[in-house]
């Protein structure tokens, strides 16, 4: 269960909505239960039963080791790590795609047999190699296998690995990864998740991970690792932003009793009273969960341009939209510097309002390679 720190209370508000005014029965359900009954707008749990789950000891399938390092591992360095560690199946998992992209690289020119997934990659892409992993990791099969991924991999997919290398991060990310080892019990034995960090790591776009990976560091060298105790210090820290912070006022405010609104309309002269003073629009126009500017881009996998080639020539509407619905199975969602470079490069078009990426510039392990650099493996 993942969610912004900054929707907290818009959350805990909507859910108590639903439950004391609406009558309706709410239930969470995550292996990593944040504390949002310790929260300044609390989640109003039920006082006499706040679980529903009979709690029983389970099997111990796995143990969490604390591999990080002062200095940090480079690429060459966590790869040999690594291919230490695996015997079969072994599942990494990331902070960013350009460490995906480097370790994988890493792996593949050391002749391991490893896949690469991450949102550079289309949907369609991700699918396949989720079902060429789902295919070796039978245990039918049990052919070696290695993912380097990001963290995309960590909650809804049910897949299994004998062993887990996740980069530090929140300890709730860290657990989740920890449900990719040994799932089913299948191993008959307690297997190993590695907790490691990369060095230099750039986390500056990814606040919530790089604040999370901080607080982990601290239960890590304490000997604590308890979600409990990190969603406190996550949480505790991050308190002044749980409203949903703007630069001027939050949304919370806005829909609530807009104090900021009010006073502007007082302060302008205005003395007429008004009933609903809430900013309902602006509340919308302000508030994402993902971040917005993305562009989508289809790119040419699969039968990309087959479908493309269809919509194109297709005038009954009705089928132009399910084509369009078809194509997003193909696309990726790209920033604007990214747009800019491959337009740079010639590597974007336009057509029927869908902008098309260009052969060469999307690679069969990768995805996007913003570059179009087809020799980044080493021979």
């Amino acid at each position: 269960m993942y969610f912004p720190v900054k929707c907290v209370h818009l959350f805990n508000s909507a859910l108590n909505f639903l439950n004391k005014v609406c009558n309706s029965t709410v239930v969470l359900c995550t292996a990593t239960q944040p504390l949002l009954n310790e929260v300044q707008r609390k989640i109003l749990l039920s006082e006499d039963n706040p679980s529903i789950a009979e709690c029983i000891e389970m099997p111990k399938r796995t143990k969490i080791e604390n591999a990080v390092t002062q200095a940090g591992y480079s690429y060459p360095d966590l790869a040999t790590f690594v291919m230490a560690k695996h015997n079969c199946s072994t599942l990494v998992i990331v902070n960013t795609k350009a460490a995906a992209k480097a370790l994988f690289i890493e792996l593949k020119n050391a002749g391991m047999p490893v896949l690469h997934l991450s949102t550079n990659m289309c949907s369609a892409h991700r699918n396949a190699v989720i079902a060429e992993l789902r295919k070796r990791l039978d245990p039918e099969v049990k052919e070696p296998v290695i993912c380097v991924s990001t963290q995309l991999i960590e909650a809804g997919i049910d897949i299994s690995f004998e062993c887990v290398v996740r980069d530090i991060a929140g300890l709730d990310s860290i657990f989740q990864a920890a449900g990719r080892c040994n799932r089913h019990g299948e191993f008959e034995e307690v297997k190993d998740v590695f907790i490691i960090n990369i060095a230099r790591e750039n986390l500056s776009k990814l606040p919530d991970i790089k604040i999370g990976a901080e607080i982990t560091q601290r239960l890590l060298a304490d000997g604590n690792i308890d979600i409990d105790e990190y969603y406190r210090l996550y949480f505790y820290d991050r308190r002044r932003i749980m409203d949903y912070q703007l630069d001027r006022g939050t949304i919370y405010d806005f829909l609530s009793m807009n104090n900021c609104g009010r006073n502007a309309y007082q302060n302008m002269g205005n003395r007429q009273k008004i009933c609903l003073t809430q900013a309902i629009r602006s509340a919308a126009d302000a508030f994402y969960v993902i971040e917005p500017g993305q562009t989508e881009v289809i790119v040419p996998y699969g039968d990309s341009k087959d479908l493309l080639h269809k919509y194109a020539i297709q005038d009954n509407i009705i089928e132009k939209k399910r084509l369009l619905n078809e194509l997003g199975q193909y696309s990726v969602s790209l920033y604007k510097y990214q747009i800019d470079i491959l337009e740079k490069r010639g590597a974007l078009s336009v057509e029927n309002g869908i902008h098309i990426l260009a052969n060469g510039f999307y690679n069969a392990e990768l995805g996007i390679d913003i570059a179009g650099n087809h020799e980044f493996l080493c021979v």
